[in-house]
């Protein structure tokens, strides 16, 4: 499996697990510009893997409001929940 979830985050999996990776380009060395998967969370389920995303989301963030983010946590909050096909309570816990 391996699903795009935002730009930079590919969702894969192996026998066991979940895996959330972020995307990036190697800077040096004999592999310089190829794309890489950098596992930062393993999940044992779906619900599991979206909401380490929302909290994720929340601690990469830029903001430099609470008001900017509260809106970017809502509206990454619709794009996990379109992607993962589920339903998000306020907080993000899956319903």
């Amino acid at each position: 499996m391996r699903i795009q979830i935002t730009r930079s985050i590919v969702l894969t999996s192996d026998n066991d697990n979940f895996i959330l990776n972020k995307k990036s380009k190697v800077q040096s060395g004999k592999n310089k510009g190829e794309v890489v998967l950098t596992p930062f969370a393993f999940c044992q389920t779906m619900a599991m893997a979206a909401k380490v995303l929302l909290r994720k989301n929340l601690l990469w963030s830029d903001a430099e409001s609470f008001k900017e983010l509260e809106a970017e946590n809502e509206a990454f909050k619709q794009l996990v929940a379109d992607k993962f096909e589920i339903k998000l309570s306020y907080q993000g816990e899956v319903k």
